[in-house]
């Protein structure tokens, strides 16, 4: 699957800006609202259900995992696209260094040119795809973006938090 990013635009706006087709972007948002629409479903249930039935624990928990788990997959959303930026003296050993790292951890690169690097593992059967993109600008910046796939390479917006540690963790190492 090829993959185009809008590497300017990217940078400018601070968020992937990926070139998708109208087919993906519709099964995208249909995906994301499907996830939206079941919590929201589900603390809908919860709270009529207090109203009409006499309140026993479980219902309690139930409607607690489901307001966690919205209000989760609300801060995925709103981060799964930014790209951390990271002050940098040496662009080429940065570039050596994020190719040994993404050869160490097995993640072939799909995408590569003078400014930017895609690299894309897919998931498996008990593991989690990732994306990772890099993007140079000049010889001082470098912006990166770490996704975690599952199925067809759906986004999950659960694993932004820990993608964004991934970042960081992996810049820390570098510095």
């Amino acid at each position: 699957m090829s993959y185009i990013v809008d590497i300017d635009k990217s940078i400018l706006i601070q968020k992937v800006s990926e070139q998708k087709s109208i087919a993906t972007k519709i099964l995208d948002s249909f995906t994301f609202a499907a996830l939206y629409f079941a919590f929201t479903a589900l603390i809908i249930h919860f709270i009529s259900d207090l109203t009409t039935n006499t309140l026993e624990i479980k219902h309690f928990i139930l409607l607690i995992i489901s307001v966690v788990g919205l209000s989760y997959m609300t801060i995925g959303f709103s981060i799964m696209n930014k790209l951390q930026n990271f002050k940098i003296t040496n662009r080429e050993e940065i570039r050596k260094l994020v190719f040994e790292y993404l050869e160490i951890n097995k993640i072939p690169i799909i995408g590569r040119s003078n400014r930017m690097i895609i690299a894309e593992k897919h998931c498996g059967l008990f593991s989690w795809g990732k994306r990772w993109i890099i993007i140079f600008d000049g010889e001082t910046d470098v912006f990166i973006n770490c996704r975690t796939l599952g199925r067809y390479n759906i986004e999950s917006p659960f694993h932004s938090l820990r993608d964004k540690r991934r970042v960081e963790e992996l810049m820390e190492n570098f510095t």
